[in-house]
């Protein structure tokens, strides 16, 4: 008889200790790298939008760039005063006044005065008066039109007595003022009518003048006739009045009047010697 013997599996045993670590192994070989050829250029891209196209503004490119402007700033503070400034030194003294020893004589027109000092002021434009040391009468004044460093040439516009001097004193000075309108430089004796005469003597005959301003004036002592009133002469044109004139004359008992019209009609009446040495009036026609 046979016997056959069936394993049957034990129990799981206990897990073992863990083994020792085994040795680093050794380092590789390096890798080989492979470089691939360079790629085509690509297409150029599209154009982007401007700043003013992705604003979204409404309205034209300048009305855009205008509204970028902001609000005006607050006035910043006053800044701290500044330190006083050092003094400057003292400028030179202009010389305004000198002297030319060149020969020259007087004139008008273009003159150069030659031998003048150096550093003086004159400057061009300026207007000058040129007088000789020995008499007031010999000078020169006109414009400087050109300057030198010892001598100025002057536009003379006016002279005194012509002469040829090397001592003249210049100077700086004002224009010539304009003269004053010239008037009469004699009485008119007036015509004498309807019986009026004049007393003459010390008071003069009966006469008028006219100044530069047009001031009419009468002199003399005339007597009318009678008490009636009349006229006595007639003042020529330019020298009459613009309207009628009533003047208060007088002698030495009574009072009258004077009577002067636009027609150059000269009019009293009084008894006894009047004068005209009150009568003034403008001249008008």
């Amino acid at each position: 008889m046979k016997f056959r013997i069936i394993p049957v599996p034990g129990p799981k045993g206990m897990q073992g200790p863990p083994g020792i670590p085994g040795k680093p192994g050794g380092k590789g070989e390096p890798g080989i790298s492979i470089k691939g050829d360079k790629g085509d250029k690509g297409d150029k891209g599209d154009t982007g939008n401007s700043a003013y196209q992705d604003s979204g503004f409404v309205g034209t490119l300048t009305d855009w760039i205008l509204s970028l402007k902001g609000d005006k700033g607050d006035k910043g503070d006053k800044g701290d005063k500044g330190d006083k400034g050092d003094k400057g030194d003292t400028g030179a003294t202009p010389v305004i006044t000198t002297t030319s020893t060149s020969n020259l004589a007087s004139g008008l027109g273009t003159k150069t005065f030659a031998g003048i000092p150096l550093g003086h002021s004159f400057q061009v434009g300026q207007y000058i008066r040129a007088v000789s040391r020995t008499n007031g009468l010999y000078y020169m004044a006109g414009v400087i039109t050109s300057v030198a460093t010892t001598a100025i040439t002057v536009n003379v516009l006016e002279k005194g007595t012509d002469t040829t001097k090397a001592d003249w004193n210049i100077s700086i000075s004002g224009t010539a003022g304009t003269p004053a309108p010239v008037g009469d430089t004699v009485w008119t004796n007036a015509t004498l009518i309807n019986g009026f005469t004049s007393l003459g003597g010390n008071f003069g005959s009966i006469a008028f003048r006219k100044d530069g301003f047009g001031n009419v004036s009468f002199r003399g002592l005339v007597n009318p006739p009678n008490n009636t009133f009349a006229t006595m002469f007639t003042l020529p044109v330019g020298y009459r009045p613009g309207t009628s004139l009533r003047i208060a004359s007088a002698n030495g008992t009574a009072m009258g009047i004077l009577e002067i019209e636009p027609s150059g009609a000269v009019s009293v009446a009084l008894n006894g010697w009047v004068s005209l040495a009150n009568v003034n009036f403008i001249a008008e026609g």
